[in-house]
């Protein structure tokens, strides 16, 4: 995600814009919906992060079911049903 975000704002009906320059699109957007749109990178973020992890568990899961470990293959399992 390459967007340049250019300093120059204009206020037009009581709003304050920014230019961004996006895949040579120059487009004007309202502060606020710039806020919402770094929240929400935020959150895609974590999400990834989550899922990331979640996928590790899985696959330690899948290891251990292997191996027969049968007091950890059962801690595992609680943690499957909580995920």
């Amino acid at each position: 995600m390459l967007r340049l975000i250019l300093k120059r704002r204009k206020i037009r009906s009581g709003k304050v814009l920014h230019f961004h320059l996006r895949k040579r699109q120059l487009r004007m957007t309202s502060l606020r919906h710039c806020w919402h749109e770094r929240k929400l990178l935020d959150v895609a973020q974590i999400i990834t992060r989550l899922h990331s992890q979640i996928q590790k568990l899985m696959q330690l899961d899948l290891l251990l079911r292997t191996t027969k470990l049968p007091l950890i293959k059962l801690y595992l399992d609680q943690i499957s049903e909580i995920l």
